[in-house]
């Protein structure tokens, strides 16, 4: 688990994600604000992850954590 209180870089998510076991499925990551003055990440450093991302498509699946835990439970019924 990673927690921020304030200011965190997107380097800082970007390695912890690249750090999860090969068996982990699901990252959550959460901002309270971007570019705000209470418990905000910064505007460019958001931008930065998004970029990320975008770059890596290949590897992460981006979307609501409702759509992803839908499409889970279609090809993992219990």
């Amino acid at each position: 688990m990673l927690l921020s209180s304030n200011n965190i870089g997107a380097q800082d998510i970007i390695q912890f994600i690249q750090k999860q076991p090969k068996n982990i499925k699901l990252i959550n990551v959460l901002f309270h604000g971007i570019g705000g003055d209470h418990l905000a990440t910064k505007t460019d450093e958001h931008v930065k992850f998004l970029d990320y991302l975008v770059a890596n498509q290949d590897k992460y699946w981006v979307d609501t954590y409702r759509n992803i835990m839908l499409a889970s439970a279609k090809t993992n019924p219990q």
